[in-house]
């Protein structure tokens, strides 16, 4: 039996794979905030728990720790009644989850993705898989929001300026053949 840790890349390529599309279909509808939100989230939780929004001090299930990362209300071990406990962003924020559609979707992606992931590995500790599979889940959003850019217009812009500024395209006049030619 290896160390007490796992790294993300001993999650197997084949898992990886077949989690990606599910994953990636998620992220591309999310907005841009939240990406960058469920990315600080992810990797400065102190445990990470699928299917519970919040746990210890700054963790939870990956919405729960996005939720933390946006709103410092939901910051910091607080026995609130039902806050600790609640399950699901629609049963916390139910106006959220209906503006941000995808919420619930990758609570359920990310929640199923680290359950398959603690049944490849069983001798591994459930957190440890917990932590391994936000930080690869953290890895591809970050991939996503490169995606984004590269595909944004202000780099068609900028490559077409750069293009343009590399070839000018002289204007051509036409001489005449009675005219005599410069040397």
């Amino acid at each position: 039996m290896a160390g007490p840790g796992i790294d993300v890349s001993e999650i197997t390529r084949g898992f990886r794979a077949e989690r990606n599309e599910a994953l990636h279909r998620v992220l591309r509808r999310l907005p841009y905030d939240f990406i960058v939100a469920l990315i600080e989230g992810l990797e400065a939780a102190d445990v990470i728990t699928p299917g519970r929004l919040f746990a210890g001090h700054s963790g939870g299930c990956a919405v729960g720790v996005t939720l933390r990362a946006m709103e410092p209300r939901y910051r910091g071990r607080r026995i609130v009644w039902g806050r600790l406990v609640r399950r699901s962003v629609v049963t916390l924020r139910r106006r959220l989850a209906a503006r941000v559609a995808h919420l619930y979707a990758l609570e359920q992606v990310f929640d199923r993705s680290v359950r398959v992931a603690q049944s490849r590995y069983p001798w591994r500790h459930p957190r440890v898989i917990a932590k391994a599979v936000a930080l690869w889940v953290a890895d591809e959003a970050r991939a996503e929001l490169l995606l984004r850019e590269l595909n944004s217009e202000w780099m068609d812009r900028v490559l077409s300026e750069i293009t343009a500024a590399a070839d000018p395209a002289p204007e051509r006049t036409r001489i005449s053949p009675r005219q005599p030619a410069l040397a």
